[in-house]
């Protein structure tokens, strides 16, 4: 009879669904320069496969945001400053029990309009949308690409060098080659 009961527990527990893992959402705000944090803002993430809104609470004073226990999936964000409410450019993919890292740059309204990259659309989040948070690179992504332009100068630069010895035709002699027609 106990091993009845064993194999009739292990049966409902393999049938129970194992609960989604949770990730975290976490960065910086900054403003349209990319340089200075945004005190006091509020980053908003409206999951869009269940319609669960969850929200972190205000960035201190370097613009550090951190939302945890977020299920994996499709997320609209959106950045709540005093002066109104910053749409994310695009939607936000977060992985299963992963962090996710993303700084958002605050972009005025006005910076959008007449450009063709503007976004049209509309979000679940309440508020009074003036402008956009633009999703900057991370900073480990940064740092790579600073390293990548530099390289590339540098070979430019090394490549121009040697075009210019090579185009100089005559080793460096400042006197003109000898004609075959002279003695």
């Amino acid at each position: 009879m106990r091993g009845r009961s064993w194999f009739a527990a292990l049966a409902v527990l393999t049938l129970i669904p194992a609960a989604a893992g949770a990730g975290t959402l976490e960065g910086r705000v900054v403003d349209s320069t990319g340089q200075t944090p945004v005190p006091e803002a509020i980053v908003h993430v409206f999951h869009l496969s269940d319609g669960t809104l969850f929200s972190s609470g205000p960035t201190g004073p370097d613009g550090a945001y951190r939302i945890e226990s977020l299920p994996a999936g499709p997320y609209d964000v959106a950045v709540e400053t005093l002066r109104g409410l910053w749409l994310g450019e695009a939607i936000v993919t977060l992985p299963d029990k992963e962090s996710t890292a993303r700084t958002f740059s605050l972009r005025e309204r006005a910076y959008w309009e007449g450009l063709e990259r503007m976004p049209a659309r509309e979000t679940a989040i309440p508020g009074n949308i003036i402008g956009m948070a633009m999703t900057m690179p991370s900073e480990d992504q940064a740092a790579a690409w600073s390293t990548k332009k530099k390289a590339l100068v540098w070979g430019l630069i090394g490549g121009g060098a040697a075009l210019l010895l090579l185009s100089s035709g005559n080793g460096g002699d400042d006197e003109p080659p000898a004609s075959p027609s002279m003695p």
